[in-house]
């Protein structure tokens, strides 16, 4: 019996889940259980922080993802408090995450590996913000793990939520 080549085959494609859905859901995870809680006034004040810091040509795209990010959060009752590149600046963030239960960055990360020496804590392990407000998604300075400890006021027990970043777990 003749076999027939029907050409190229494809493999069954892996079910994966995209950036949004991972966000989605930890969301829900994080505001989402308060909600539960027998204490509904308590789901309305919990704190949501979005940060889109420039990433260049990708910035469109990843304040898509946030602004869905957002509009969930607010299903669940979330006050929500968005601070998108270009306007994304240090001062901004900062303020912006004063007693958040919940923070979410999107954005570039900046670690290790490096070609740049060891313990560069005002650059590694932080944010890629704008360097200056209203000047377009192209004007990254980073502010680093020295920042980020000293700077930022999370409620206690907060989540952060590290989106699309690289050098970081997610």
């Amino acid at each position: 019996m003749p076999v027939q080549n029907k050409g190229a085959q494809r493999a069954s494609r892996r079910l994966s889940f995209g950036p949004i859905f991972v966000a989605v859901m930890a969301t829900i995870l994080a505001v989402g259980g308060v909600i539960t809680d027998a204490r509904p006034t308590e789901a309305s004040s919990r704190k949501v922080v979005i940060v889109v810091g420039p990433t260049h040509g990708s910035t469109s795209s990843f304040r898509n993802t946030a602004r869905d990010v957002a509009r969930t959060a607010r299903s669940y009752g979330a006050r929500v408090v968005e601070v998108y590149s270009p306007y994304a600046t240090w001062s901004r963030v900062k303020e912006a995450a004063k007693g958040a239960n919940v923070f979410v960055y999107l954005g570039h990360g900046n670690g290790w590996p490096s070609p740049y020496a060891p313990n560069q804590p005002y650059t590694k392990n932080g944010m890629g913000l704008n360097s200056s407000s209203g000047r377009g998604d192209y004007n990254t300075k980073y502010y680093g793990e020295h920042y980020i400890k000293r700077g930022l006021k999370l409620a206690e027990g907060a989540v952060v939520i590290l989106m699309r970043t690289c050098y970081a777990a997610g």
